[in-house]
């Protein structure tokens, strides 16, 4: 499998989580994977799996592919990790997962990057272009004016202006 991802807890070196594209496998284990032992065996948590009929095709959950890591600097138990399948988030580490899709008016499609920051805000890349939550995911936004174009991208936030982001699509 094409490993895309990796992120270590900041908390605990030997938490270590991983994103990768789907591995041709009939039992896959590509998406998300996770290590307690710093990285000598991986697992890959049953719930790191998309809910039926929530992606935007039905072998983007058949097929999962995982990309951008975040873990928030607040709260390391809280991990958040784009996937082709909207976002999955974990509460606990990542024991489990549950997905959340951004923009609910239209079936899960890719989210490329994902970085959480400056007191729990979450920003977003992907398919849908640039979301934003300010409440765990609940609800989204997207910038007024020009938006930041869909697709493949990358996103970043200043280390000296939590009010700046970076992002580069297309």
């Amino acid at each position: 499998q094409a490993t895309w991802d990796v992120e270590v807890d900041p908390t605990n070196s030997n938490r270590v989580y991983a994103t990768s594209f789907y591995d041709g496998r009939t039992n896959s284990r590509s998406g998300i994977n996770v290590s307690n032992d710093g990285g000598q065996t991986w697992t890959h948590p049953a719930t790191a799996r998309p809910p039926a009929n929530f992606c935007l095709t039905a072998s983007n959950r058949d097929e999962p592919a995982a990309f951008g890591i975040s873990i928030d600097p607040a709260n390391a138990n809280r991990v958040f990790i784009g996937t082709n399948c909207g976002l999955a988030m974990s509460t606990d580490a990542g024991v489990t997962w549950t997905f959340i899709d951004p923009t609910p008016n239209n079936l899960a499609r890719d989210v490329w990057d994902v970085v959480v920051h400056d007191g729990g805000i979450i920003d977003i890349c992907g398919d849908d272009g640039h979301q934003r939550s300010t409440n765990s995911g609940v609800t989204w936004t997207t910038a007024t004016g020009i938006p930041l174009g869909s697709g493949r991208c990358s996103i970043a936030v200043s280390p000296g202006e939590p009010y700046v982001i970076f992002a580069v699509s297309g």
